[in-house]
C-alpha cells in the first residue's frame, strides 16, 4: 500500500484495486455514469461466466454460502465494511448456517451494473479468507 490523493480531498491510504473500485463504482471516480449504468441481458450473461457460483435471480445476482451461524454474522460484517467503503452495498440474508447475498444497483432502478459484479468478486474473496463454503 502507499499514500495516494483522494479524489477532492485529503491523502488516505488505499490499494490499488480499492482506488479501481472507487473510480467506477462510486461518487469520486470518473467512470461512474458508465459503471452504474444497466447491463444489456447478453452483458450479464458473459460477466456470469467469470463468476462461477452467481446466480441471476431476476434483475439481481446471488449467493449462498455454508458457515456457523456466528460466522455468517462475521461475514456480514466484514462484507457491510467493504460495502461501505465502496459505497456499494448487498442484500444479506442470514438463516442457520446460511448467508446469502443478493446485489443489485438500486441507483438503477434495481437492475445490474458493473457495480455489482465487481461488489460480487469482493464477495467471493472475503468469503474464501472466512472459510465460507460455497453452496453452489
Amino acid at each position: 500500500m502507499r499514500l495516494l490523493p483522494r479524489y477532492a480531498g485529503p491523502a488516505t491510504t488505499v490499494t490499488l484495486s480499492d482506488l479501481w473500485l472507487r473510480s467506477t463504482c462510486d461518487d469520486t471516480g470518473v467512470n461512474v455514469d458508465m459503471a452504474r449504468a444497466p447491463l444489456t441481458d447478453d452483458r450479464i450473461a458473459e460477466f456470469l461466466a467469470e463468476l462461477p457460483g452467481w446466480q441471476r435471480v431476476d434483475d439481481a445476482i446471488e449467493r449462498t454460502y455454508k458457515q456457523a451461524y456466528h460466522e455468517t454474522l462475521h461475514l456480514a460484517m466484514y462484507v457491510g465494511a467493504k460495502a461501505r467503503e465502496i459505497g456499494h452495498h448487498p442484500d444479506i440474508h442470514i438463516t442457520w448456517q446460511r448467508i446469502r447475498f443478493s446485489v443489485t444497483t438500486h441507483d438503477a432502478g434495481n437492475r445490474l451494473t458493473e457495480c455489482d459484479f465487481e461488489l460480487a468478486r469482493w464477495i467471493d474473496s472475503i468469503a474464501e479468507g472466512h472459510g465460507a463454503t460455497p453452496l453452489d
